[in-house]
């Protein structure tokens, strides 16, 4: 989802606490990666803002 990166960080601090050993964020991605189809939830989530772009022009007097 969203907040991914942010939830990888935790995930990543609690696991490295728990087996005392080194373990990559990246390592963890890719055993993810292995276990669920990540592309595919990705795509599933709904987003809780709107992610459309418009163009956007600031007005030339105030």
């Amino acid at each position: 989802g969203v907040n991914r990166h942010f939830q990888m960080a935790c995930i990543h601090e609690k696991l490295n606490q728990m087996v005392n050993k080194h373990i990559s964020a990246q390592q963890i991605w890719v055993h993810l990666d292995d276990m669920y189809d990540m592309p595919a939830l990705h795509d599933s989530e709904i987003l809780p803002f709107p992610n459309s772009q418009i163009e956007f022009i600031l007005p030339e007097e105030i």
